[in-house]
């Protein structure tokens, strides 16, 4: 496998760097950016402080497309599009103004530029290729070009700092530590700048989280199990002893490389939906997040049932981060009909099970019926008739999920990918996924196949060489 050099200015274009903006004396400086749309010019806005001001759309046939704020009409997507990772604090592009101001490129061909539509990518993303055609045994076979985690003795979020601080690297929201990356023809996957944005890199880390790109590729495989639409995924081989990152391929980016005739998308989470700030993603009920789906979806009795679906999975699988930021409607808009064709509840993205928590402690982010805690069959049978499911079908889906994911997983655990179950880390991880879904599936009415519990160790954080980390208890 290729590796890169530890500088990655050796493996690509460096770039135009980013230099966070002089503020002038006195009152702060007014910023004015354009917000673009595969190329299109979708209106303005001014920037001043802490402050967004909308100045306007283009043309009154996109006033109609965006959820809006009251006051002066700005898309909430733009509203809410702040950095939340750790890295973009070491670049001092923690506040909104300063990560807008630093970057060019975000998801869904939208641009952010006080010089655009002149000022744009090279190219637009798209998917370049079959992402099946290279991943066997669960894992990706193409050639990866870095970076690694450790390369060299250096921390992997120091190895990144010099490539987000260039422009033209896409920015994206995310608590992991991410990079965006592009899947070319012939399966030689690289940092994206220049080139499309179509696959996202998600590393692990330590304190307890070494298995965790093995944890989301995991839980993504219960989604599917689950029969809900997902985010296509496969493990990524990191090298050097280290535990698989999990890479995911974008849906919301047209799917052809060749064709020009396609439609547009735009994701939208139910933060901004709702017209939430992403400091709200925890607040409120699953039962709000089905009322605001029903009022967008094109096919709101089957987003309904996969919402369920995807509600059972949480439960069964202890995903303890299911808020409003990780549920989300993709907009696939037509340009020809200036219209919205097709607007449904996403693939499933960003979904993990906290695997270190006692049963005692397992806690939905979202109330369910009022509970985030302690949620029983009858629970979730009562929320499926909030929603609009009958009991019988509500008890059916339930069922049906929770047998389809303990199987699964404990197929898992007992098949491990070769990738991971070199890895004290994942052979963990999958057998506390499998414990936490056998013992769901037995509580909400489920079958699943003879399974050895592996209980939670005693585990807590210490102090270590100044940093804070996970350590596992004798």
């Amino acid at each position: 496998m290729p590796r890169n050099p530890s500088k990655l200015r050796d493996h690509f274009e460096a770039g135009p760097a980013y230099n966070k903006p002089a503020e002038a004396e006195g009152a702060p400086h007014v910023y004015h950016f354009n917000l673009c749309w595969h190329g299109d010019r979708i209106g303005s806005f001014a920037a001043q402080g802490d402050e967004l001001r909308w100045e306007g759309y283009s043309s009154p046939k996109y006033e109609k497309l965006f959820t809006q704020r009251p006051e002066d009409g700005m898309p909430y997507f733009l509203v809410n599009m702040h950095p939340d990772n750790k890295l973009f604090e070491l670049l001092e592009q923690d506040e909104q103004i300063t990560y807008i101001a630093g970057g060019l490129r975000y998801l869904c061909n939208l641009v952010i530029s006080r010089n655009a539509p002149f000022d744009l990518p090279v190219m637009k993303d798209r998917l370049q290729t079959d992402f099946d055609r290279y991943i066997a045994d669960g894992t990706f076979i193409g050639a990866y070009t870095g970076p690694f985690p450790n390369d060299n003795g250096e921390d992997l979020q120091e190895n990144l700092k010099e490539y987000w601080r260039n422009r033209y690297v896409p920015r994206f929201s995310g608590a992991e530590v991410k990079l965006p990356a592009t899947l070319h023809e012939f399966g030689v996957l690289q940092p994206a700048i220049t080139t499309p944005f179509t696959h996202i890199i998600k590393f692990p880390t330590d304190s307890g989280k070494e298995g965790w790109g093995f944890n989301e590729w995991m839980c993504l495989e219960l989604s599917q199990a689950a029969g809900l639409r997902t985010a296509k995924h496969a493990l990524l081989s990191l090298g050097k002893d280290k535990p698989p990152a999990v890479l995911v391929e974008r849906f919301d980016i047209p799917h052809n490389a060749r064709s020009e005739d396609h439609n547009w998308f735009l994701i939208q989470d139910f933060c901004t939906l709702a017209e939430l700030s992403p400091d709200e993603r925890g607040r409120g009920s699953m039962e709000q997040v089905a009322k605001v789906l029903r009022q967008h979806s094109t096919n709101p009795q089957a987003d309904l049932e996969d919402l369920y679906r995807r509600t059972v999975l949480s439960v069964a699988i202890n995903d303890g981060d299911m808020h409003r930021k990780n549920i989300a409607m993709l907009f696939e808009y037509n340009p020809q009909k200036e219209q919205y064709v097709n607007v449904r509840l996403s693939p499933t993205y960003d979904v993990t099970s906290e695997i270190w928590q006692y049963d005692s402690e397992q806690k939905q982010t979202l109330s369910v019926q009022g509970k985030t805690s302690g949620i029983k069959a009858k629970t979730l049978i009562a929320f499926g008739k909030t929603i609009g499911l009958s009991e019988d079908r509500a008890h059916e889906l339930m069922e049906d999920v929770t047998s389809r994911v303990a199987a699964r997983a404990v197929e898992i655990a007992r098949n491990l990918p070769q990738e991971a179950a070199k890895y004290e880390a994942c052979r963990f991880t999958a057998n506390r996924i499998a414990t936490i879904a056998v013992k769901a599936a037995g509580h909400f009415g489920g079958s699943a196949p003879a399974w050895e519990n592996v209980e939670a160790p005693k585990a807590t954080f210490k102090m270590v060489n100044g940093q804070k980390t996970f350590v596992i208890q004798p």
